[in-house]
């Protein structure tokens, strides 16, 4: 009997819902629900002007979908037509002042139904707000809560350094600019929408202002941050000169991205940033100008690949054209769900993995950051490698052999140099090139024990594990937490069990921990000891080499729950700019409450006792943990279902809510300040060891 027909005979016959737009068949991780009614993600668009649509901006009508501003214009459409009723008795009538005195009669008893009507439109849109309360309405004792959390980690002031940490590879300078203020500067108004949706498979390039123009109404349509490599080098450096001549500091980098100024880029030195004013002993591994490393915080050591490995002892400065935009602004007909960023990149030293070199991890030994330590012999290892910006080789104009070459490099470096000790994490990003990514892949996940990703690049990647090709459309930009957290139990199952990392290739690595960064909510999803687990007997199998111990027994990833809050405290600090928040300035988009899962019959470790848990929101311990047991997937193709995850781990998945900023000073570097911060939270018990 194959899998799926097993999963049928326990659970039944899944019910198949058709879309109200295509007829197709409704899949949960493509499901929207509205109005009680099922759409695809991809057909959930307005009917005037078919931009995608999200579940909090959709107007609904008569069986019809509308965006906010067709909504409008269909209402007033409405108010305004002249009442029929007018019209037919005033041509009964045939003596004058009958004509008068029935025209006036019958244009009051009309006005008085429109007020009446109008008046009745009102109450019926008020009453809904009037008896709904949400139960976390509170932001104070919504804050109170994260605020505790945040600090119930933290043992300060600390008797030791910080935890040691590597981040890598390479850096760049941002331009930062206002997206459709720039775009107008070029006459966007005077090209024609070439907007349409492409096949997962088709090559993407771009190579004229249409180009451009055509994919940034994509992702502004669907409030979704992308980057993207420009192919053509003239019209990059056209949109790069005119960008850097609007800012208002030429000469000197900020630390901090904020539109109109230039400032020090990429993920891993914003991430490294982030790490070091959390505590963190932090060595950069990137090749930077003068100008860059300024901008960094002194407590930042950079490492650069030695004179002997051939490079030009002066690095060419990459440049990213960072185009943002706020929530509610219109682009071509559509509206912006949320505030967010496009990036241009063509960057030279990125794409070549420049700053890894063979040697690197003893030449961190002898001058990497070690917080004032000793111990730099060979039994000296750090504590956590941090690998983000690979993405700028994507769709890179560079031969595929040295693309494949330096791919070879980094697989080496993460098997054979990098200690077994050291906990290894993978940043993702925006990608588009299939090959590349799935190269990349094979090449890098066998040996990372956490990823983060943000909404987007979550189903891009379950759909690169489970179809072998990268997501063709964006997501929206508030999905359902449920959904989410069944595609976080796919790509767990997928790398982490032991029947299906061939899909990636053998690996030296199980995955251990997930984390998703999305504008509502962050989850994070570790492995955990499982409650019935003899930890003095697991703790003794000589299957486990004594530094895969923590990790694979799930004690390498404490305080989820405080990381999770963390997380959600710095989305906001960052977004807005600040220090402190202002609950003025605050918004919460979590649901009251949601289900642990929207496809039970695929996943019945997340049911309890056959039911699907409902978790509820509580204002005053605004972080929901739970455990389950660990996620596998039904094996494709038929066979038999792989057994029931290891019995010695769970996962723990803990859900926290965001408190949004209304008020958004900046979208660039956002997922890496916040997937730092909260790598930072989880490092607090790692302990300094030799050997």
């Amino acid at each position: 009997m194959s899998s799926r027909c097993f999963i049928s005979f326990l659970f039944g016959q899944p019910k198949l819902e058709k879309c109200v737009r295509c007829g197709k068949t409704v899949y949960a991780v493509e499901r929207v629900e509205a109005g009680g009614q099922i759409w695809h993600k991809g057909c959930f668009r307005c009917g005037q002007c078919d931009v995608v649509l999200n579940l909090n901006s959709y107007k609904q009508a008569d069986q019809q979908l509308y965006c906010g501003k067709h909504y409008q214009a269909m209402i007033l459409a409405k108010n305004t037509q002249t009442p029929a009723m007018s019209l037919e008795v005033l041509c009964t009538f045939k003596e004058p002042n009958q004509h008068q005195e029935f025209f006036l009669m019958a244009s009051l008893y009309s006005n008085r139904y429109y007020l009446l009507g109008t008046t009745f439109a009102i109450i019926a849109l008020c009453v809904p707000f009037w008896f709904y309360r949400p139960p976390h309405f509170d932001i104070d004792v919504v804050l109170s809560g994260l605020y505790r959390l945040e600090a119930s980690y933290r043992p300060f002031p600390q008797p030791q350094p910080g935890p040691l940490v590597i981040v890598g590879f390479g850096g760049c300078t941002d331009v930062t600019v206002n997206a459709l203020t720039f775009f107008d500067s070029f006459g966007a108004a005077s090209y024609t929408t070439r907007h349409s949706h492409r096949s997962p498979d088709a090559s993407f390039e771009l190579n004229s202002l249409e180009d451009v123009f055509d994919d940034f109404t994509q992702m502004f349509a669907a409030g979704a941050a992308a980057e993207r490599y420009v192919r053509n080098q003239s019209l990059f450096e056209l949109l790069v000169t005119k960008a850097i001549a609007t800012v208002t500091n030429p000469n000197r980098l900020r630390e901090t991205a904020e539109r109109g100024t230039l400032s020090l880029g990429g993920n891993a030195p914003v991430m490294a940033t982030r790490l070091a004013r959390e505590g963190a002993e932090v060595t950069l591994v990137a090749r930077l100008s003068s100008r860059e490393i300024q901008a960094l915080p002194s407590s930042v050591r950079v490492l650069a690949a030695p004179p002997n490995f051939g490079l030009p002892e002066t690095p060419k400065t990459d440049v990213h054209l960072v185009l943002e935009y706020d929530k509610g602004v219109v682009w071509r007909n559509n509206t912006a769900p949320r505030a967010n960023r496009y990036i241009l990149i063509r960057d030279e030293e990125n794409p070549r993995l420049s700053s890894l070199w063979p040697g690197l991890m003893s030449s961190w030994r002898k001058w990497g950051n070690h917080g004032g330590g000793v111990g730099k012999d060979e039994s000296t290892f750090p504590d956590l490698l941090v690998v983000g910006g690979l993405q700028t080789m994507d769709n890179a104009v560079i031969s595929p052999d040295i693309r494949w070459e330096r791919m070879e490099a980094l697989k080496h470096f993460l098997a054979v140099e990098t200690p077994r000790a050291t906990l290894v994490h993978f940043e993702m990003a925006s990608f588009v090139e299939t090959n590349f990514v799935a190269n990349l892949t094979r090449a890098l996940l066998p040996y990372v024990d956490s990823i983060g990703l943000n909404e987007q690049e979550l189903p891009n990647l379950r759909s690169l594990l489970s179809k072998g090709r990268v997501a063709s459309q964006a997501s929206l930009s508030t999905p359902r937490a449920a959904v989410m957290l069944d595609e976080m139990r796919e790509i767990w199952s997928l790398l982490a069990h032991p029947t299906q990392l061939p899909r990636v290739g053998v690996g030296l690595r199980r995955l251990s921990r997930l984390h998703l960064h999305t504008l509502g909510y962050q989850i994070v999803m570790v492995r955990r000891p499982a409650a019935t687990m003899n930890i003095d007997f697991a703790a003794a199998d000589r299957d486990l080499a004594s530094d895969q111990r923590d990790i694979e027994l799930g004690f390498a990833w404490p305080f989820a729950r405080a990381a999770a809050a963390k997380a959600s405290l710095i989305a906001h600090r960052h977004t807005c700019a600040t220090a402190s928040i202002d609950p003025e300035l605050t918004r919460l988009l979590m649901d009251d409450s949601f289900a642990v899962t929207a496809d039970p019959a695929r996943w019945p470790s997340a049911l309890h006792d056959g039911a699907i848990p409902r978790i509820r929101f509580d204002p005053s311990a605004p972080v929901s943990c739970w455990f389950e047991a660990e996620p596998v997937a039904s094996v494709e193709g038929g066979g038999s279902k792989p057994p029931g995850g290891n019995s010695l781990t769970r996962v723990e998945i803990c859900v926290a809510p965001v408190p949004v900023c209304r008020r958004v000073t900046r979208t660039v570097g956002g997922g890496d300040n916040i997937s730092a911060a909260a790598l930072r939270t989880q490092l607090v018990e790692r302990k300094r060891r030799s050997g």
